[in-house]
Order: C-alpha cells, then structure tokens, then sequence
C-alpha cells in the first residue's frame, strides 16, 4: 500500500547518501494517515554462499501456484 507513494516520493531524486534517502522515505504517507518508518541496516552480508543440499529442508519451501519459478517462501 506504500509503494507507489514512496516510489512517487523518491521519483526523479539522486541518492547522494542515506540520510538524504532516509528523510525522503519517512517523509511518505498516504491520505489515509498510513506512514513509513526508516531503519537502516548497515550490516555487510556474505554473497555466494554455497549450502549443501543434504543441509536444505525443502519441506519448508512453500512454492507459488501461479509462478512457481519466480515466488517462494520459507515456512518458519
């Protein structure tokens, strides 16, 4: 429901650093009263990570019926 005002908001802006970025979204609400709230995460995350199918538990990996290929989600 937030989308397309922050999208609107940020339409046309250059990021010049996370501040700037941050206001620009916690300034966005909607008529109806609904509003952002900012945090930013700053944590460094490690990428190519390979995970042995053995360790997977595929039980938990809920498919979506229409575009399977594309949608999933990890049931807790």
């Amino acid at each position: 429901r937030l989308f397309c005002h922050v999208h609107h908001a940020i339409q046309g802006a250059v990021f010049s650093d996370y501040d700037f970025v941050k206001e620009l979204f916690a300034k966005t609400k909607t008529d109806t009263g609904l509003k952002v709230t900012v945090r930013l995460n700053l944590k460094e995350y490690k990428t190519s990570i390979i995970t042995d199918k053995k360790e997977v538990d595929f039980d938990r990996i809920k498919f979506n019926q229409f575009v399977p290929h594309l949608s999933y989600h990890i049931a807790a």
